[in-house]
């Protein structure tokens, strides 16, 4: 599947993986919503690290991105 005129699915999938396996290993998807109010496909994704002390690494970095919410595991 087409998600915009220059990625795939797999390719937005992969480099979010990418980006986020630096603090451990992690596993997730990319979800592809269309938004009817712009028009416009938006990619969400939800992803798990293999390990909580990792997913904690990475909690503090990824809430000062405006675009990211964190779910944090008890």
């Amino acid at each position: 599947m087409v998600v915009n005129n220059q990625h795939t699915t797999l390719e937005l999938t992969l480099a979010v993986l990418d980006k986020f396996v630096q603090y451990g290993e992690v596993y997730g998807a990319v979800f592809n919503y269309f938004d009817q109010t712009t028009q416009t496909l938006k990619p969400y994704a939800i992803l798990q690290y293999t390990n909580v002390e990792r997913a904690k690494l990475c909690a503090p970095s990824m809430q000062n991105s405006s675009r990211c919410r964190t779910v944090h595991a008890s």
